[in-house]
């Protein structure tokens, strides 16, 4: 039977990586009290991986290295310079305002802001919080919004009249 030192001393058979030509897995601890017929005795009948060799064994055992010496410092020298063209040499161009300009979400879709703003105050209202500042905020959107249609149907009406 295996004991856990036998276990202990095939892990470290496995990581010194020597071949395991010679050694044979006879017997295979059962944990079991029930008398259970080795694989040997069926020899049509399927194995059961726990209790084969194969289940002490890594599939490790025969890898090796396949990355040539030169890998690393070839992917670390092509990634710096990447990094130094696009983070320092390149030039902003139109979509990088697009993307990191200064505007906020709010200013880029329109009705965002107050569609925001009236879903929070129903929210507080529900919970019991203040609602005075967001009220105070969706006012001062509401006058803008108004001033604006104001300016529009000024400048519709101006291009009209010419």
């Amino acid at each position: 039977m295996l004991t856990v030192r036998s276990i202990g001393c095939l892990r470290l058979l496995r990581t010194l990586q020597t071949p395991l030509k010679d050694v044979k897995f006879n017997k295979v601890a059962k944990f079991s009290t029930s008398s259970v017929k080795l694989a040997e005795d069926k020899p049509d009948a399927p194995i059961k991986f726990t209790s084969s060799g194969a289940y002490l064994q890594s599939g490790k055992l025969n890898q090796e290295d396949d990355y040539p010496w030169y890998q690393y410092p070839v992917i670390t020298i092509s990634f710096a310079a990447f990094m130094i063209y696009f983070c320092v040499l390149r030039e902003e161009s139109d979509i990088d305002d697009k993307l990191g300009g200064t505007q906020t979400l709010f200013e880029r879709v329109d009705g965002l802001e107050i569609a925001q703003i009236e879903a929070c105050i129903k929210y507080n209202e529900k919970n019991g919080l203040s609602t005075t500042k967001l009220k105070l905020r969706l006012l001062e959107l509401l006058e803008e919004e108004e001033e604006k249609k104001k300016i529009a149907a000024a400048a519709a009406s101006a291009v009209t009249t010419n």
